[in-house]
């Protein structure tokens, strides 16, 4: 008996293909070149279709046929497809993610208009913009306003200058969303907004929130955006009881590739920072993806390109972006500080306000000694010292960052240093430095016009 098999699968580029492989001879028998074709189209992306005769009791998975030839399989255990659905049942899947569901009926899946606004630096690179994925977001269609697919909810989940966001039931997929409803009225510049939703519509990567579709009304500007309510990362470590390096190790994994992921776009994000990383559930660091957020500082910057104004946040800017002059190395600058006060509890960094901060940042000179970083292995110290490398041409790059031998170390294994909870006194600090980073969280270009006028008043 036939029936529906539902995949949801953004990872894909215009080209890639989507299979169902299993140990059945029905589902390939393990062969790729056998295996079960998915279909989509732009107005269904990022779902995935077909019909299969079920196989109680067979494992299975599925992968991406890249046009390159490569095959990327599910970063699971493999599935087990369960008992046998009826006709009018669909079995839904989500790519990478192990739970699986069994729905009544497949959804009618709506088409969405996306905002239409003026295009802005058309001579920049837009790697992957005629994929799936940007169709998905831009393709127009019958839906032309957010009621039609989306029911928002008026309580906000978070609040900003411009406007909130708020949680929206999709009512064509059966899931909620985040909508983050901007108020053109207050909105310092709709170009910089523009820009941001370019950004996000090229992007697709598990560790960056995702853009899903745009709308706009006579007021508002409406970006309909992945879910996260697992809060800031260091939120949710803070309330931990302990915290032990290769917890660090999981949630440092996932931001070195959501900043290699925007360098391979050809984007800086320049304002990385703890509270700029949030949960996508509530739930452990170790189980819950890490999600990239707020891309409004956000730009794009050439190989061999260098940018000159100035952007970030004093406890995690680069020396060079002070200087202003500099390229994408400035946000692995800012992952090495979130990575040190990781591991320790405190930035390398500080002093009693902005300009003894930012001096030491200049001079950029820390220590790893002491108490605090007895228990933290010396891999994982090289990548900080590689991260925190004042001359950018010695500084390590993202994806070298994903490379390097820290990442590859198997705790407790022969010839690996046997893990240790870090010390007693990091989540107490992590917890204070939370409370006092926010409240003292300021960006660095008011501080440096502040320098210019004083300068200026000199004879």
């Amino acid at each position: 008996m036939a029936f529906t098999v539902e995949a949801e699968c953004a990872l894909t580029s215009e080209g890639d293909e989507l299979y169902l492989c299993g140990a059945d001879p029905l589902y390939g028998a393990w062969e790729v070149s056998l295996a079960v074709q998915l279909r989509t189209s732009p107005e269904q992306w990022p779902m995935w279709t077909a019909q299969l005769p079920c196989m109680v009791g067979s494992e299975f998975k599925l992968l991406i046929r890249r046009q390159q030839e490569r095959v990327d399989w599910e970063s699971i255990g493999n599935r087990i497809m369960p008992d046998t659905p009826s006709p009018d049942q669909t079995l839904f899947l989500r790519f990478g993610q192990r739970e699986m569901e069994l729905r009544e009926k497949t959804p009618v899946l709506a088409p969405i208009r996306a905002l239409t606004l003026p295009v802005l630096l058309a001579d920049r690179p837009r790697a992957g913009s005629d994929g799936y994925r940007c169709r998905f977001i831009s393709s127009a269609g019958e839906c032309n306003c957010l009621s039609e697919r989306y029911k928002l909810e008026e309580t906000t989940i978070g609040e900003g200058g411009f406007g909130s966001v708020h949680k929206a039931w999709d009512q064509a997929l059966g899931t909620m969303r985040a909508v983050k409803r901007i108020e053109k009225s207050k909105a310092l510049s709709l170009e910089d907004v523009n820009r941001e939703i370019e950004m996000l519509r090229v992007m697709d990567h598990p560790n960056i929130v995702r853009l899903y579709a745009t709308y706009e009304d006579e007021r508002f500007l409406y970006l309909v955006m992945e879910l996260c309510e697992g809060g800031e990362l260091f939120d949710a470590l803070a309330e931990a009881t302990h915290l032990s390096e290769p917890v660090v190790q999981v949630a440092m994994r996932q931001v070195f590739g959501a900043v290699a992921h925007c360098h391979s776009k050809q984007i800086v994000h320049r304002d990385l920072k703890p509270e700029n990383f949030i949960l996508q559930k509530n739930a452990e660091v170790e189980t819950s993806p890490l999600k990239l957020i707020d891309f409004g500082l956000a730009t794009y910057c050439r190989e061999n390109e260098e940018l000159t104004d100035a952007y970030g946040t004093v406890l995690y800017v680069a020396p060079e972006v002070l200087g202003e002059k500099y390229n994408h190395a400035c946000d692995v600058w800012s992952c090495g500080v979130l990575m040190y006060c990781l591991l320790c509890g405190s930035p390398p960094f500080h002093g009693k306000n902005e300009s003894d901060i930012l001096a030491k940042v200049v001079r950029g000179r820390y220590t790893m000694r002491g108490a605090h970083w007895m228990p933290v292995s010396s891999q994982a110290k090289h990548l900080v010292a590689k991260c925190l490398q004042k001359d950018v041409q010695q500084r390590i790059s993202a994806v070298g960052a994903l490379n390097h031998e820290w990442f590859a170390c198997r705790f407790g294994e022969k010839g690996v240093e046997t893990p240790r909870d870090l010390h007693r006194d990091l989540l107490s600090n992590l917890k204070s430095f939370c409370v006092a980073g926010k409240a003292n969280a300021r960006h660095v270009t008011s501080f440096l016009r502040r320098r210019r006028r004083l300068r200026s008043k000199i004879p």
